[in-house]
């Protein structure tokens, strides 16, 4: 007797010190990091039935995506990067 198929999915990504200017502007750039994801997945033995659990930057890194000069303003707009989130699928295919 099976109970269908498990599935488990591991990645990363790595980014190297990044300048969001042309002048490698130290007010804007980010450091170099990792950022990690997963996914558990069930799938029935017919391929009709899905249930997953994903994750997204598991390490809650906290990064800068952008970063912009607006110093005739007095300041720098800076964008962060997504921050750890959790997920949930079902799928039914006919």
């Amino acid at each position: 007797m099976s109970f269908g198929t498990f599935t488990l999915q591991l990645d990363w990504t790595y980014q190297d010190k990044v300048y969001f200017d042309a002048l490698n502007n130290e007010l804007l750039s980010e450091n170099s990091y990792w950022l990690w994801n997963g996914r558990v997945a069930w799938t029935s033995n017919d391929d009709r039935w899905e249930v997953a659990a994903w994750g997204r930057n598991l390490g809650d890194k906290e990064y800068l995506s952008y970063a912009f000069d607006l110093s005739f303003f007095g300041f720098h707009e800076q964008m962060l990067g997504t921050p750890r989130m959790f997920g949930v699928e079902l799928t039914y295919r006919q």
